[in-house]
């Protein structure tokens, strides 16, 4: 049996976690997950009802950047999404296919917020590289959660 995103936000918020919007009970040192899972929620439920398969999701803290690695394949248009927790002030998000052994840029996003959206059409099967970095972070911090998200129709 698939246990899927929306199940376990459900067993979550039986279990007294809470939804977005519940900043009540985020530990007061900001460093909860809450803040990152109810933003990658949102993010789910809007692609799911515009019929995207979400084929990849990640979270993970950040100070600085992050890699993550995928094969994508030349039969769908992707879009990838980072998304920054309230710590982060200014979200960047790189893309690169393997070639030869070698990275070469295909995309990255632009006007930078806590969020970043780019989206790739391979011509084929290849490895690519997803960088997720942190430009600003707001005051008081020097590391947050982000989550990157990779979906297709």
């Amino acid at each position: 049996m698939r246990v899927g995103f929306r199940v376990v936000v459900a067993l979550a918020v039986g279990v007294g976690l809470g939804l977005p919007g519940r900043a009540q009970a985020q530990r007061n040192d900001g460093t909860s997950m809450l803040d990152i899972l109810g933003k990658v929620f949102g993010a789910d439920t809007i692609l799911e009802n515009k019929n995207r398969e979400v084929v990849r999701m990640e979270m993970d803290i950040v100070s600085d950047s992050k890699e993550s690695f995928r094969v994508l394949t030349g039969q769908w248009s992707y879009g990838i999404v980072a998304l920054g927790d309230s710590r982060i002030a200014q979200i960047h998000l790189a893309v690169y296919r393997e070639l030869d052994g070698a990275w070469s840029l295909v995309t990255e996003s632009t006007d930078d917020g806590d969020l970043a959206l780019v989206t790739v059409t391979p011509p084929g099967s290849a490895r690519y590289k997803f960088v997720v970095s942190v430009s600003r972070f707001n005051e008081n911090y020097t590391a947050g959660h982000y989550a990157l998200l990779v979906y297709h129709s």
